[in-house]
């Protein structure tokens, strides 16, 4: 008997070393990726970048402010006018705005020679105030042929980022019907630059390159960004660009998609009575000279 159980004890003793040895035990694998039915543990998550809230919406938007001075026999004629701009990109100080091409004061120039004949164009220049109130020359501009968009060039300044201005956040998503929109401009007056107005996308015109809106919007508003909010999150897809008249209608306003910025032919020039008169005779057919 004594014999047996020793017999049996040196059995389980073998039989608990070899399970052991082959990895066949209690004890679990070591490496969770070699072990049946499991998975890879997931990797983090990235960093949310922060979201630019509604009031700092405003630091993307800027005022443009023009003139213009037209040479004549008896009295100079002049011109003054001011739009809305936001800012695509900045790069060593100097800023890339997009704003309407109708937005740059040609079409009143092109009529200021009552006569009919060329223009003397003696002053033509174009300045941009941020939010903040840091005042900026346009060197430089490109006026898109096929739409109402032109991207203009300031000079370079001493700029801060998140305090003089931010770069207004791409729209990814397509656009829907019924979205919740915030516009920002300078209507009527330049005193009342940083102006919010809300709304809704009320239609989606020419396969979805514009945007029909109910957001505010007057006179001085076009240029500016149009923002739709995706819960906390705000993203730029469109510039605003016309409305109707209230006295026939109300809360039809019209954005162009930011998808369509650069699409298009365009025609580069400087910010000078020189680039003024390339712009006039080759968008409104009109003999153009620039004085001295």
């Amino acid at each position: 008997m004594k014999m047996r159980l020793i017999l049996l004890l040196l059995s389980m003793s073998a039989w608990l070393s070899c399970n052991s040895c082959s990895g066949k035990g209690d004890k679990p694998p070591t490496d969770p990726a070699k072990a049946t039915g499991s998975t890879p543990a997931p990797e983090p998550e990235k960093p949310r970048e922060p979201n630019i809230q509604v009031k700092d919406l405003l630091k993307t938007a800027v005022t443009l402010v023009g003139r213009w001075v037209e040479e004549d026999v008896w009295s100079d004629d002049r011109g003054q006018w001011h739009c809305s701009g936001v800012i695509k990109a900045e790069q060593n100080g100097q800023l890339t705005v997009v704003t309407n091409r109708h937005c740059l004061g040609l079409e009143e120039l092109s009529k200021a020679e009552a006569l009919g004949g060329d223009l003397d164009v003696k002053v033509w220049e174009i300045r941009v105030f941020t939010h903040g109130g840091k005042e900026l020359e346009v060197a430089g501009l490109d006026v898109q042929t096929d739409l109402d968009l032109a991207i203009l060039r300031t000079r370079p300044a001493a700029l801060v980022a998140g305090r003089d201005f931010l770069i207004a956040p791409f729209g990814k998503d397509p656009v829907e019907l019924g979205d919740s929109l915030v516009a920002v401009g300078t209507p009527l007056d330049p005193k009342l630059s940083g102006t919010m107005t809300f709304g809704r996308v009320s239609s989606l015109r020419e396969e979805g390159r514009v945007i029909q809106h109910d957001a505010a919007i007057n006179q001085g508003n076009s240029g500016g960004p149009l923002f739709v909010s995706r819960g906390i999150d705000h993203f730029w897809i469109g510039v605003n660009t016309r409305t109707v008249n209230k006295r026939v209608g109300e809360g039809l306003h019209f954005a162009i998609s930011v998808r369509e910025i650069g699409n298009g032919p365009t025609i580069t020039v400087e910010v000078n009575p020189a680039g003024a008169c390339k712009l006039i005779r080759a968008l409104h057919q009109t003999g153009c000279d620039a004085v001295k």
